[in-house]
């Protein structure tokens, strides 16, 4: 499905949260051809299915590469980064230019479409400093190679914020989502079902997954992480943390100031 934005950016940074859970086969978002103003997204299957999959809901969000400051003091950090490393082979580092004072929700996605094989991003050891970067293909697939892909990666202050426009709820759960369904509580009080960008932000677990959800409404949402079954059938995952990035908010923009 090709995205057309209403601004044009100069190095823009793509992240789309995981998606739901309407159709039971694993799946996840790719994006591909992006543009100033325009980007493609699909969802993908891994690639021992059929390829077919039912409608799902999926939110995103662009941000021009920086880092920026909300009217409320929030700050916000966004960029790129190029990997061909897949987990067996560990995890680059991946440093902020402009470090937070304490951990910052951390979301990731992979924004280009190289190669054409299921692919995931997941991230570890996320500090004031640096995070933890690594991509993940199906298991029957993952200790082989992936070409090299552009990652695009956003982190904010966790908590509640406000750009004077726009209800941000950011944050990162404890260690409770696993093949089971867990449900989180925004600390934020929207008024609607915000859009919500949801991502695993841990590694306790090393087979590939990416969250699933359901249940978005203005209070919370719930979460469970789905593994795929190229390699065995079984689904059981230890539990995870999982970051989120839930926004509201009239224009559908959000607006800083770079610093």
């Amino acid at each position: 499905v090709t995205v057309t934005l209403s601004v044009s950016y100069e190095n823009p940074v793509f992240i789309a949260g995981d998606p739901t859970l309407n159709g039971g086969d694993p799946a996840a978002v790719r994006i591909r051809n992006v543009g100033g103003n325009s980007f493609e997204i699909r969802l993908q299957e891994p690639n021992n299915l059929d390829g077919s999959h039912t409608a799902e809901t999926v939110s995103w969000m662009v941000v021009e590469a920086g880092s920026y400051e909300l009217a409320d003091g929030t700050r916000l950090q966004a960029g790129t980064t190029n990997s061909s490393r897949l987990s067996p082979q560990g995890f680059d580092t991946v440093n902020f230019s402009d470090p937070f004072s304490g951990t910052p929700t951390l979301l990731s996605q992979v924004q280009s479409f190289n190669e054409a094989d299921w692919v995931v991003t997941r991230t570890d050891a996320i500090t004031g400093s640096s995070f933890g970067l690594t991509m993940q293909e199906e298991q029957a697939r993952n200790d082989g190679t992936h070409l090299s892909e552009t990652i695009g990666w956003l982190a904010i202050e966790p908590g509640e914020a406000d750009d004077g426009d726009t209800l941000i709820d950011a944050g990162t759960s404890a260690v409770l989502i696993d093949h089971n369904p867990a449900t989180i509580s925004f600390n934020q009080s929207f008024s609607s079902s915000p859009a919500l960008l949801a991502k695993l932000s841990s590694f306790y677990g090393g087979d590939p997954s990416n969250l699933r959800l359901s249940g978005i409404s203005a209070s919370g949402f719930t979460a469970l992480v789905d593994e795929e079954q190229s390699f065995d059938r079984e689904v059981l995952h230890v539990a995870e943390q999982g970051s989120w990035l839930a926004l509201t908010g009239p224009s559908g923009t959000l607006e800083g100031v770079a610093v």
